[in-house]
């Protein structure tokens, strides 16, 4: 006889419906069936929400703000003899409608000037439904939207469902509006806010414009063009982008550019009349740009004798408009030359500097030592300066290099200074090592060259040579060992 006991299923899944922005307790083992004392071992998380696992073997759901629909968690329960099983909580989250926030609004308009705008432009629903004016008030009397509401003395009013609203004061008018209070709905609920409005008196004034030049203050007659009643004041100013402004006690503004500034500026001024009345107008300024002197620096070039020195003398040079600048003009051993001249020197050399600040010198062959002072005269199209150009040629020591053919395994005496031409006593102050052999410096200024043992072929190193003025130079000396035969 063979008994089989099949599984039954001892726990449920459960339903349950609750508002926005509420939370829910939930008694999920009510519908489960397990003998004994069960206990919830694990929920999982919702994806619109939180679920917390309370004491009394409860669970409470509660959703994300605002959040509205469907959600689901599962949680599992195991029993007293160690059965485990899970089902499923399923959740509507119901919307639910808010009241709307009606923030109050103000409108400061000037005297005989139309007052328009929007009440509902910074009111909000917390649903995102449609607001509308359902209904104002102005002195105590209701009006719907549309209605025009006159306000004796004052002026006139209309408000419209969307919001848009007209005050057109009375003539002259100037002062305070009575508070209207404004009835606001999502359809469903309602709310109040007021709009205040305030009418200012006007004066007459004037923007005024203004020309100066770079680095340049300019004093404005800000009233000059105004039409107020009495003696106004200017009370106070904006501070320019670009400058600073001054009041001055005759009611004029002295505006002064920021250095090196030019371009466009402006800044607003107040003016407060015998009444008490204040108006703000602008101060539109053009700086025109003036031109600078440009700076020329002072350049110097070093080169050796029977050498060509070349170089640019504006390389070095500015403006500080940025301007183009070009050489006008040289001097040397006061005589003026003009850019491109060759400016001969006698015994020394020749000279020549182009417009783009080109120049070149050639020494006299043999030459040096200082050259005469170059005074250049640099322009940027409408002011010059100068600049002076310090060349110098240096002396140079001939020095050739040298050829020897010597035996295998038989070193060779070289006199490297015989073929160089050197003024004074030169000194050999260094030598390289050859590939394939070995050099000695000899007191008599000849170098000792002694081949590898057994070697034959090409060979060669390097010498450098002092001369009595400290100039070195260095030249190569290349050599050919022959093969010798030998006794067998």
């Amino acid at each position: 006889l063979t008994l089989t006991v099949t599984p039954v299923v001892d726990i449920a899944d459960d339903n349950v419906t609750l508002d926005q922005d509420s939370s829910v307790t939930i008694d999920v083992l009510a519908n489960d069936s397990f003998e004994g004392s069960p206990v919830i071992t694990d929920v999982t998380t919702p994806s619109h929400g939180t679920v917390t696992l309370n004491a009394d073997g409860t669970v409470t759901y509660t959703p994300n703000p605002g959040y509205t629909g469907n959600d689901s968690f599962s949680y599992t329960v195991t029993s007293p003899d160690g059965i485990t099983e899970t089902a499923t909580v399923n959740i509507v989250v119901n919307p639910v409608n808010h009241a709307p926030t009606a923030s109050n609004d103000t409108g400061i308009g000037l005297e005989d000037d139309v007052q328009t705008g929007n009440v509902l432009a910074n009111d909000s629903d917390p649903d995102g439904d449609d607001l509308t004016v359902t209904g104002f008030s102005v002195n105590g009397e209701n009006y719907t939207p549309g209605d025009s509401a006159s306000i004796p003395g004052i002026g006139t009013f209309t408000l419209n469902s969307d919001g848009d609203y007209t005050f057109t004061p009375e003539p002259d008018y100037h002062g305070p509006v009575p508070e209207i209070t404004v009835t606001v709905s999502d359809g469903e609920f309602s709310t109040t806010s007021t709009l205040t409005l305030t009418v200012t008196p006007v004066s007459d004034i004037a923007n005024d414009n203004a020309v100066t030049d770079e680095d340049t203050a300019v004093i404005i007659d800000v009233l000059a063009n105004d039409s107020f009643e009495g003696s106004p004041v200017i009370t106070s100013t904006s501070t320019p982008s670009h400058g600073t402004v001054e009041i001055n006690a005759d009611g004029t503004v002295t505006y002064t550019p920021n250095p090196g500034y030019t371009g466009n500026d402006s800044f607003s001024y107040t003016v407060t009349s015998p009444d008490g009345i204040t108006e703000t107008a602008t101060v539109n300024i053009v700086v025109n740009p003036v031109n600078h002197a440009p700076t020329a620096s002072n350049d110097t070039g070093i080169g050796l004798e029977d050498d060509v020195q070349t170089g640019n003398v504006l390389a070095n040079d500015r403006d500080p408009d940025g301007d183009e600048l070009t050489v006008t003009g040289f001097t040397v051993n006061g005589e003026n030359y003009t850019p491109g001249d060759n400016a001969t020197i006698p015994g020394i050399g020749t000279f020549t500097l182009s417009s783009d600040g080109d120049y070149t010198f050639t020494p006299e062959p043999d030459y040096h030592g200082p050259v005469p002072e170059i005074t250049v005269t640099v322009s940027d199209g409408e002011f010059s300066t100068t600049s002076t150009l310090t060349l110098t040629v240096t002396p140079v020591s001939d020095i050739a290099n040298d050829n020897t053919v010597t035996d295998e395994d038989t070193a060779v005496i070289i006199d490297v200074l015989a073929n160089d031409s050197f003024e004074g006593s030169p000194v050999i102050t260094d030598v390289t090592t050859p590939s394939h052999g070995t050099v000695e410096i000899n007191a008599d200024g000849t170098v000792t060259y002694t081949p590898n043992p057994g070697y034959t072929g090409n060979d060669s190193f390097t010498y450098t040579v002092t001369s009595p003025d400290g100039i070195t130079e260095t030249a190569t000396v290349n050599i050919v060992v022959n093969p010798v035969n030998h006794a067998p």
